[in-house]
C-alpha cells in the first residue's frame, strides 16, 4: 500500500508540474537571487519613501510661505510678519503660549510634527479648534486621562499607543517614600493614587484594538520568554538565539549568606555587596555594554548605591571606571527601585530581590510592592528591561517562597526564580515544549532523516514562541551552539502574510542576532534531495572556515551560582586590545570568545576585468550604502559603497579579507551576513566572506 501511495502521489505531483509553469521552470537558486533583489529594492525604496516625504514637506513649507507673503492679511500673513518679528528681537516679549497662539496656523505650515508631553500641550497650546491632523500618544499606560484631554482635543484623530501589561500612571513621585511595612507602608497609599490611564479609557470605550506583536529588543530568547507566557498568552514573536545556553540571557545569582534585617534597615547587605562585585565584574569584562541596577524596595536601591560607593572610594582602580559609572552620562549605569525603572532599558540588568531569611531563620512572607495589587505588573516592567542579558541576584530559592501563597505578584516572583535557575523548561508545567523530535511537515522529517544519516546532530523546531525554525545544526565542539539554521517552504514560511515579513525582516533579524539562515525549497528536495544534503554541507564547511560562529559566553556562573574571577580584571578596558582573529558580533551579549585558528588567507586577487554595472546593481549598491552609513560602520579609509569597492577591487586595487573589522565609531564588531555575500555574488559573481574592503 506505501509503494502505492508513494507511486500515485509522485505521478500526481509530476502532472501538476507539468501543468504549471512556474512550478516546471522554479529554480531555488534563482528564486533565492530574487529574493535578495528583492531586499535590496525594498530597502532602497524605504529610503526613497523618507527623502520623497522630506521632499513633499519642503515643497509644502515654500508653497505655505509664498502663500503667506502674497495674502499679508490672511491668518498665515499674519502670523509669518508675527513669527518674522519675534525671530528678529534679542528677548521675545511675552510668553510661549502667547507665541504660539498668534502664530499657530504658521508654524504647522513650517513645522508639521510637534512632540510635546501632555502637560505641554496644556502649557502652551490655547488654540481651541483642532489643529493638528493626528495626535498619538505613545507609553499611553502612564499618561492619565485627565492630562490627555487637552491634547486629544487639539487633534481630528487619535492614535493610542501603550502596554496594559506595565504600570499605569502613579504619583509615586510626588510623595514621601520610605521602604516597604505591614503596618504604615506608603505602598498602601500610592495603590489608593493610582488612577487609570487613557490607554485603559479608550479600552473600555471600544476603540478599535491593533496589537503588535513583533519583539525586536530582546537579543536572547530566554529575556522575554518568561512574560511571554506569563502576561501575553505567548502570542509574541519572538527570535531564537544560536546560542541556546539559558544563562546566557537569563543568569541566576544564588547568595547564600544573604540576610534580610527586617527589624532595622529592612536591607540585605550581602547581596548588595554581590551586586557591586557583579557591577566591577561587568566594567572590567564587558565595558562596552551598557548596564542598570534595579532593586525590588527603594531601602535595597539605597544599600546597593551605597555599597558602590565605599567600593569606589576603596578601590583605586575606580578612577579607571569613572565615565562607566558616572550616571548622567547617556546609557550610564544606574541604581533604581522597582517603580522608577519603567521606561528605561540597559544592555545588561542586574535584579536584587533584596528580601530573604532573617536572622532568626524566619522568612517574612512581606515583598513589598510585589505583595501589593499590580505587584505582576511591576515585576514584568522589572524583568524586560534588558535587552542582552538579566542577572537575578537573590537570597532565596523558588521553593523557599510558598505555592499557596494568594497574591498574584508573590506567586509571578517565585515563577521567575524558579525559571531564572531552571530555565525554560520550568514553563512546561503548563506550557509543554516540542520535544527533539517534532516536525511541522512530512518534508522538514525528510530532510531531518538525510541530514541525521549524514552525522549532524539537529534540533528541531528551535525557539519558543510561534515563531521557530525549523531545523538548526549543532555545533560537535561546544554544546550549546548552533552552527546553521535551515529553515523549509513549510507552515513557519506561509504564515507570514507579506513577502516583507518572510523573506527580509525575519531572516535579517536573525542574521543580527547571529544565525547563519540557508533555505531548502520543497521542489529542489523533490528534484534532488541529494543535491540539496550537499549544498547544507558546503554551507557547514564554509561557516566553519570562515568562522561565522556565533561566540561563546564564558562569564556566567555554574551550578553554585558562584562567578569565576577575571584573569584580567586589573587591566582598564582601554589597555586590552581585541585578539587579531576574535569574532564577535555587534554589540555581542558576551565577552569575546577564546582566540580560534586564524582563517584562510584572503582571497587571492581575480585577474582584472570590466564590470558592467546595470540599472538593478546601481540601485543595489546605492542601497548597501545607505544600509552602512545607517549602521555607522565604515572601515577606515574606504568609501562605505559596495559598487565602488567592487569596481576597484576588478581593478586589483582592492582585496577582502576575511576577517572582522573593529568598527571605532561603535563599540562591538561587525561580522558578516548572508544578504552581504548575496550582493557580492549578483554584482560581481564572485562570494567574498565580508563586505569590509581594504586596501591591499
Amino acid at each position: 500500500t506505501r509503494i502505492f501511495e508513494h507511486r500515485f502521489y509522485a505521478s500526481w505531483l509530476d502532472a501538476a508540474r507539468a501543468e504549471s509553469r512556474e512550478l516546471a521552470h522554479f529554480s531555488g537558486e534563482r528564486h533565492d537571487m530574487t529574493i535578495a533583489r528583492y531586499r535590496l529594492l525594498d530597502q532602497e525604496h524605504i529610503e526613497l519613501t523618507k527623502q520623497r516625504l522630506r521632499a513633499r514637506l519642503l515643497r509644502r513649507r515654500m508653497q505655505a510661505l509664498r502663500g503667506a507673503e502674497g495674502v499679508r492679511e490672511s491668518p498665515q500673513g499674519k502670523g509669518l510678519t508675527r513669527l518674522r518679528q519675534i525671530v528678529a528681537q534679542k528677548r521675545p516679549r511675552g510668553s510661549i503660549r502667547q507665541i504660539v497662539r498668534s502664530v499657530a496656523p504658521v508654524l504647522i505650515d513650517l513645522k508639521p510634527c510637534w512632540m510635546m508631553s501632555p502637560m505641554s500641550v496644556s502649557q502652551f497650546v490655547e488654540e481651541s479648534a483642532p489643529i493638528f491632523d493626528v495626535v498619538v500618544f505613545d507609553e499611553a499606560s502612564q499618561v492619565r486621562p485627565e492630562d490627555a484631554i487637552c491634547a486629544i482635543l487639539r487633534g481630528r484623530r487619535l492614535i493610542v499607543v501603550g502596554d496594559s501589561k506595565q504600570l499605569p500612571p502613579t504619583q509615586f513621585f510626588a510623595k514621601e517614600h520610605h521602604d516597604d511595612d505591614e503596618d504604615d507602608d506608603p505602598e498602601a497609599v500610592l495603590e489608593d493614587g493610582r488612577r487609570e490611564s487613557i490607554l485603559e479609557e479608550c479600552r473600555a470605550t471600544g476603540m478599535r484594538e491593533r496589537s503588535l506583536l513583533w519583539h525586536y529588543r530582546s537579543r536572547h530568547e530566554s529575556l522575554i520568554a518568561f512574560s511571554n507566557h506569563h502576561f501575553y498568552d505567548d502570542k509574541l514573536i519572538t527570535f531564537p538565539n544560536p546560542g541556546d545556553v539559558h544563562a546566557d540571557g537569563v543568569r541566576f545569582e544564588y547568595v547564600e549568606d544573604g540576610l534580610y534585617d527586617f527589624g532595622a534597615s529592612r536591607t540585605n547587605q550581602p547581596e548588595a555587596e554581590r551586586v557591586v562585585d557583579l557591577i566591577y565584574e561587568h566594567l572590567h569584562r564587558r565595558p562596552d555594554l551598557s548596564l542598570g541596577i534595579v532593586a525590588l524596595s527603594a531601602a535595597q536601591q539605597d544599600a546597593i548605591q551605597n555599597a558602590l560607593e565605599r567600593r569606589r572610594k576603596r578601590d583605586p582602580e575606580s578612577e579607571a571606571f569613572a565615565d562607566l559609572l558616572d550616571e548622567d552620562r547617556p546609557d550610564g549605569i544606574f541604581v533604581k527601585n522597582l517603580e522608577s525603572v519603567q521606561g528605561d532599558e540597559r544592555d545588561v540588568i542586574i535584579l536584587s530581590v533584596g528580601y530573604g531569611r532573617a536572622g532568626d531563620g524566619r522568612l517574612r512572607l512581606n515583598f513589598g510592592p510585589v505583595n501589593r495589587t499590580g505587584g505582576a505588573r511591576r515585576l514584568n516592567v522589572a524583568v524586560t528591561r534588558a535587552r542582552e542579558q538579566m542577572i537575578l541576584v537573590s537570597s532565596l530559592r523558588a521553593l523557599d517562597i510558598p505555592a499557596s501563597l494568594a497574591s498574584e505578584g508573590v506567586q509571578v516572583l517565585r515563577s521567575y526564580l524558579d525559571y531564572a535557575e531552571r530555565g525554560i523548561v520550568s514553563l512546561h508545567d503548563t506550557q509543554p515544549d516540542a520535544d527533539d523530535t517534532a516536525f511541522d511537515s512530512p518534508f522538514e522529517e525528510a530532510v531531518y532523516d538525510a541530514l541525521t544519516r549524514k552525522g549532524l546532530r539537529l534540533a528541531t523546531q528551535v525557539g519558543c514562541s510561534g515563531y521557530r525554525i525549523d531545523l538548526a545544526v549543532r555545533d560537535p565542539e561546544v554544546a550549546g551552539r548552533f552552527l546553521l539554521g535551515i529553515e523549509c517552504d513549510g507552515r513557519s514560511y506561509h504564515s507570514s502574510k507579506t513577502a516583507r515579513d518572510r523573506d527580509r525582516l525575519r531572516q535579517s533579524h536573525l542574521e543580527k542576532m547571529g544565525w547563519t539562515i540557508l533555505r531548502i525549497w520543497s521542489s529542489e528536495w523533490r528534484r534532488d534531495p541529494d543535491g540539496q544534503v550537499e549544498r547544507v554541507l558546503s554551507r557547514l564547511r564554509e561557516v566553519r572556515e570562515a568562522g561565522q560562529t556565533p561566540p561563546v559566553r564564558s562569564d556566567h556562573a555554574g551550578a553554585s551560582g558562584q562567578t569565576q574571577p577575571s584573569s584580567d580584571s586589573a587591566t582598564p578596558p582601554a589597555a586590552r586590545p581585541a585578539p587579531p582573529h576574535t569574532y564577535q558580533t555587534e554589540r555581542s551579549s558576551g565577552p569575546l570568545a577564546p582566540e580560534r585558528t586564524p582563517p584562510p588567507p584572503p582571497l587571492t586577487k581575480p585577474a582584472p576585468q570590466t564590470v558592467r554595472i546595470s540599472g538593478v546593481q546601481r540601485a543595489a549598491a546605492r542601497a548597501a550604502e545607505t544600509r552602512a552609513r545607517s549602521v555607522g560602520y565604515a572601515p577606515p579609509g574606504v568609501e562605505p559603497s559596495l559598487l565602488h569597492s567592487v569596481a576597484s577591487w576588478s581593478k586589483g586595487e582592492y582585496v577582502c579579507e576575511l576577517c572582522a573589522h573593529f568598527t571605532p565609531l561603535r563599540p562591538g564588531r561587525f561580522t558578516c551576513s548572508t544578504l552581504q555575500r548575496t550582493q557580492a555574488q549578483a554584482l560581481v559573481g564572485y562570494t567574498p566572506c565580508c563586505s569590509a574592503w581594504k586596501k591591499k
